[in-house]
């Protein structure tokens, strides 16, 4: 069943829109005809990519890291009169070293923009939402299964499919339904960084090949978005490593949502 057929008119804030998968999003939501606010560190990066998408936008400069550089935000937009509709949580960063092998601001910085980044992000924009709204948390197939080097990293995608399942349960009577998206390798500037230190153990795990396009995880989040889904796969392996690995998640969903609001 549809939940939010028409996208046009809608507002839509993509953290990390700067580039990569956000970018990709930001561009497909402006495609469809919503209202883009591409939020990102780097002002002078964040007005480049701004020009890269066609329709109407808007550009905050913050950091999710930062609750006082998140308040500044929140007011800039209330200031501007600005509701939301769709919240992409996208900011990320990776650092693909064993753990014993990695420095404590590598550590943090992972957990502090991938899961944190995101936490933050929902406790400081869900205020400005409407209903019917829909929050696309992006995590990773490493969020679905343990991967060699990723240990902080995947601690951090894990944490997100955790905070989405309790903010679906939290914000469902509020009309705002919340999504997880398991991107695999996709075609991007981090991954290209990521790929020069990746260890050669999960190489062998994984081959040397087949990053999908950014294009096709945004085209993905759009129709997870229109449907309202709680799971958004771009890839078929996604999907069948999730159905093994937590075959018994849908049912659990429902379960606690129907104790919740009967």
């Amino acid at each position: 069943m549809t939940f939010m057929k028409d996208l046009s008119g809608r507002t839509a804030l993509i953290t990390g829109g700067s580039s990569g998968i956000g970018l990709a999003i930001a561009k497909k939501l402006s495609e469809e005809g919503a209202f883009v606010i591409v939020l990102a560190r780097d002002k002078v990066k964040a007005e480049a990519a701004a020009l890269t998408i066609k329709g109407k936008k808007l550009v905050i400069t913050a950091n999710v890291t930062d609750p006082v550089s998140l308040s500044a935000a929140v007011r800039e937009m209330k200031e501007k009169g600005i509701s939301v509709d769709i919240l992409v949580n996208s900011a990320g960063v990776v650092h693909p070293v064993p753990l014993l092998e990695q420095t404590q601001q590598e550590i943090e910085a992972t957990l502090g923009t991938n899961l944190l980044g995101a936490i933050n992000s929902c406790k400081y924009f869900v205020p400005l939402m409407r209903s019917p709204g829909y929050i696309a948390n992006i995590s990773s197939i490493a969020g679905i299964v343990g991967l060699y080097g990723y240990s902080a990293y995947g601690a951090s995608k894990f944490g997100i499919v955790g905070l989405s399942e309790a903010l679906s349960l939290e914000l469902y009577g509020r009309g705002i339904r919340v999504g997880t998206v398991f991107p695999p390798d996709t075609d991007t500037p981090q991954l290209e960084q990521e790929l020069t230190r990746r260890p050669e153990p999960l190489r062998r795990m994984v081959g040397v090949g087949g990053a999908i396009s950014a294009d096709k995880v945004a085209r993905s989040v759009i129709k997870g978005i229109k449907d309202g889904r709680a799971m958004i796969y771009p890839t078929a392996m996604g999907r069948f490593l999730r159905l093994v690995v937590g075959p018994a998640g849908p049912i659990v969903r429902w379960y606690l949502r129907r104790k919740l609001y009967g």
